[in-house]
């Protein structure tokens, strides 16, 4: 090459493939995509995002739902505050559907303390006490592990999980299977208080006896 060419220094030719001068591509790699400014207000307009905005959490608030240990049960529920319904979710860690069915239990019970919450702020708009604190949830979602202990399957004879055995002043007043979704949580849950309420509750000596004609006359005669 004589002195003084006007060819370019290496590295920066251009290449065959007709990329840009310093970058360096892989055969069959297509260029990276830049959208103009034009093109991107187009995109939001589209799809109502930002292209370049993070990406958002849709996921629900939730509160983690506290463990009882099975033996200790009988002694949480009798001394848990008054006129409170203690809604028992027996869990076994073992199945998948209870794996899947906490994070909608963690949203119900977040929802039923922040009702609480918001009730209490509204209140403390027109009350005169700055003293005055939220009451206590008059429902409380506890779980157990009946990989711990067969005494619950025992008592009220059922084989199944998850479980929901709810309680009101230390009696049995709900007992069901069926938590399918947070609509048919909160709807149990609901219709359990009112029977309690009501002075509706479960036999003393209920057992589930299997899934029966029997079973479910009981049940309904005292919803």
């Amino acid at each position: 090459r004589t002195h003084g060419s006007s060819s370019p220094a290496l590295g920066a030719t251009k290449s065959s493939t007709g990329e840009s001068p310093g970058t360096t591509m892989r055969a069959g790699e297509l260029p990276p995509l830049e959208l103009t400014k034009q093109q991107k207000k187009m995109l939001a307009s589209l799809y109502k995002i930002n292209p370049n905005s993070p990406p958002v959490n849709y996921k629900m608030k939730r509160k983690r739902i506290q463990q009882v240990r099975v033996k200790d049960l009988d002694n949480f529920i009798l001394t848990a505050p008054k006129e409170t319904l203690i809604v028992v979710c027996c869990m076994g860690t073992w199945n998948p559907l209870c794996h899947k069915l906490m994070p909608m239990l963690e949203e119900v019970s977040f929802a039923i303390e922040d009702k609480v919450i918001k009730a209490f702020n509204e209140s403390s708009l027109k009350s005169s006490n700055p003293d005055s604190k939220p009451q206590d949830p008059d429902q409380m979602i506890v779980q157990v592990d009946l990989a711990e202990s067969k005494l619950l399957n025992e008592r009220y004879h059922f084989k199944t999980v998850p479980m929901m055995l709810c309680f009101y002043e230390n009696r049995l007043v709900h007992a069901s299977n069926t938590m399918r979704d947070k609509d048919s949580i909160f709807e149990q849950i609901d219709k359990a208080y009112k029977n309690a309420k009501g002075g509706h509750f479960l036999p003393n000596e209920f057992k589930f006896q299997g899934i029966t004609h029997t079973d479910n006359a009981i049940l309904e005669a005292c919803m």
